[in-house]
């Protein structure tokens, strides 16, 4: 919660988020979130690279194998719906 405060302050003030003087216990808190962002924090999102004509359970089995087992739908994403939110400063989504 106190990570949460301080890097929304870090944003909120526009700073650099790659700048900041944050410990590797935060830098491996961080990375555990999915954190959606138009700019600061774009070197925290994954690309995963899956391979062409995969049906989405494989799809998913490439991110973790669980996934492949139990999987149960998939939701496409799409560029306009980024932009969208692109207007909003930081986005934190947990699951």
């Amino acid at each position: 919660m106190i990570l949460d405060l301080q890097l929304k302050a870090w944003l909120e003030d526009g700073k650099d988020i790659r700048l900041g003087d944050w410990k590797a216990a935060d830098v491996e808190i961080l990375n555990t979130f999915q954190l959606l962002t138009a700019k600061p924090v774009v070197y925290l999102v994954k690309c995963w690279q899956i391979r062409r004509l995969s049906k989405a359970p494989q799809a998913a089995g490439t991110i973790h194998t669980d996934f492949e087992r139990g999987f149960i739908c998939a939701e496409d994403s799409y560029e306009y719906l980024f932009k969208e939110l692109s207007k909003y400063k930081w986005i934190i989504l947990r699951l």
